[in-house]
């Protein structure tokens, strides 16, 4: 059975520094999604299982400024919804 892909687009936001917007395409499903923030949202970035099902890390989508928020407690899929628990564990 065939499955559709779907890119996410996202940005460019923030001040007058950046590139053009960053474009991730998941080789299979993502699992963590990990989080730099502070007072705003610093950077993003996944990890996801390819089509093999090894689990690989995309690029760091943006700075290394604010605290890590890594990873979140597992991305999950429940009847065809993704839901991400509210809490984060913090590192530093």
């Amino acid at each position: 059975m065939a499955t559709a892909t779907t890119d996410i687009v996202i940005g460019p936001w923030g001040g007058e520094g950046g590139d053009t917007p960053w474009i991730f395409k998941p080789e299979g499903r993502i699992v963590d999604i990990s989080i730099r923030s502070e007072e705003a949202v610093d950077s993003i970035s996944f990890n996801y299982t390819d089509k093999e099902g090894l689990e690989d890390d995309s690029e760091i989508y943006g700075g290394d400024g604010g605290l890590l928020h890594a990873p979140c407690p597992r991305v999950k899929t429940s009847l065809g919804l993704v839901e991400l628990s509210e809490k984060f564990q913090t590192t530093q």
